[in-house]
């Protein structure tokens, strides 16, 4: 089974008191600089910390140095028994069309902080419970793998591979993933991973992991997800278009439908929409797993 980490702020529910096997992915730009993982009532089964540079793209103000990240980083997981990842600051690439020269600037970037990052990383003394993350950059094969090769000559235990968040046709998504697993093979975390179809060929390809906000995301909407095939629906009070209205509760083994349905339909407040991520991380995750049980079967067969 594919590795998928719930990406987390500290408004959010704490998926892993509902669920075992529960990793988690906090991103710098969602939580406070004082929060900590202390304030977790259970630790995740994982736990990854990124940068936070992806919120650079709809705010350019934000300019932290790779060792303010990395101090942060060590304040939010100190303490921490679990396997624990953390990134390196990256320099993200918005969407569409981009100079040649620029993609390289900032790959250039993203390869600088690299080697910033490992020599604080092996100087801070982690336990072994902690592990790197580098994070490639690119939108071509050609810059793709170039910065991959340079992190990958950087010493990271893991690699991923990013700005991909804002990439919605699959094929695109696919070539960047290709092209980063050309150079540093399938032991690869893809950042921002939505779509089932995406998953679907990242798992046949044996990359080692994901992370997602979906669940979030579609409760924030006032909408839900079901399972067995996966289908989304909105509440009466949604504003998204082109999704079928939904006015009572299917038949749900996730832990707030167990409590009372009725939750999962309330609107107007942050709890709501938190009982609502509850369910639809359930959902999506009993997807991802149909998903693996297919890939697993057909790969057998082959």
């Amino acid at each position: 089974m594919i590795d998928f980490f719930m990406c987390w702020s500290d408004s959010d529910p704490f998926y892993q008191t509902y669920f075992e096997n529960c990793s988690i992915l906090i991103s710098l730009a969602h939580v406070s600089q004082s929060w900590d993982i202390s304030r977790f009532p259970v630790q995740p089964t994982k736990l990854m910390v990124d940068s936070g540079a992806f919120a650079a793209l709809s705010n350019p103000r934000w300019t932290p140095t790779q060792s303010q990240i990395f101090n942060l980083q060590l304040n939010i997981s100190k303490g921490s028994a679990v396997p624990t990842i953390l990134c390196h600051l990256d320099t993200p690439l918005p969407p569409g069309n981009m100079d040649t020269m620029d993609v390289y600037r900032k790959i250039e970037s993203t390869v600088a902080n690299a080697y910033e990052f490992i020599q604080l990383f092996k100087s801070a003394g982690l336990p072994p419970n902690f592990k790197s993350m580098g994070v490639i950059q690119g939108n071509s094969y050609n810059t793709i793998t170039f910065c991959a090769n340079e992190l990958s000559r950087a010493g990271f235990d893991h690699l991923g591979i990013g700005s991909l968040a804002t990439i919605y046709k699959a094929d695109i998504i696919l070539e960047r993933v290709r092209a980063a697993a050309s150079v540093v093979g399938p032991d690869l975390h893809v950042f921002g991973i939505s779509g089932l179809d995406v998953t679907a060929e990242l798992m046949a390809m044996g990359i080692r992991s994901i992370d997602s906000s979906r669940p979030m995301k579609v409760a924030m909407y006032n909408c839900l997800l079901y399972s067995n095939p996966l289908r989304q629906y909105k509440l009466k009070d949604s504003k998204v278009k082109e999704k079928a209205t939904i006015d009572s509760p299917l038949p749900c083994d996730c832990p707030i439908c167990k409590k009372d349905p009725a939750l999962i339909f309330r609107a107007g407040k942050k709890r709501y929409h938190n009982m609502r991520a509850v369910h639809n991380y359930y959902h999506l995750r009993r997807e991802l797993e149909d998903i693996y049980r297919r890939c697993y079967v057909s790969s057998n067969l082959a």
